[in-house]
């Protein structure tokens, strides 16, 4: 019998997980901005800290949907996420040419992370040689269509995953009122 709630997932205790990713948001790019204020690294350190950040975006999007009570606040946790990671690989992708491509391949991989496992669709057709001459040559450009590619996915899933949890609630009371 599907309940629609995980055992321990008071809206407290959401609220308390919610914060906790948001801190680890804030805690990953204060240490990357850190190594960057005392290293001189160009942005290298901000833009690798889109990878852990895409890890915690994925809780959101993994988790969100099927915990009612949470719902709201992991949605949050994806979209900043989410966000995150186009700013800081288009932030690192203006310091030049060299930087772009680096940051192209950052984002393929944090864009998978963060929308996962719907983005393997993407990779899969982003990559395809129709798409390669459909996207703009412009690398900064071509990130952006490819996230909102990957955005786009990332909202499907979660409402794919709200539609699956409804029905199954459905049929859960339907077989106990049946």
């Amino acid at each position: 019998m599907y309940s629609g709630e995980v055992m321990g997932a008071s809206p407290g205790n959401c609220q308390l997980a919610v914060r906790a990713l948001l801190l680890l948001y804030a805690s990953i790019i204060a240490i990357a901005a850190a190594f960057e204020v005392f290293t001189d690294r160009s942005f290298g350190a901000l833009v690798i800290s889109s990878l852990p950040v895409s890890v915690l975006a994925a809780i959101g999007l993994l988790f969100g949907p099927w915990i009612p009570s949470c719902r709201r606040g992991l949605f949050a946790v994806w979209m900043i996420g989410a966000v995150l990671v186009i700013v800081l690989t288009q932030a690192f992708a203006a310091q030049g040419t060299e930087q772009a491509k680096v940051a192209e391949t950052i984002l393929t991989y944090a864009g998978t992370v963060t929308v996962f496992p719907s983005s393997l669709i993407a990779v899969i057709a982003l990559s395809s040689e129709p798409a390669l001459r459909l996207l703009p040559g412009d690398i900064s450009l071509r990130m952006l269509v490819q996230w909102i590619v990957l955005f786009v996915l990332g909202l499907s899933q979660w409402a794919t995953c709200m539609a699956l949890g409804l029905a199954m609630r459905l049929h859960s009371h339907d077989e106990q009122h049946g």
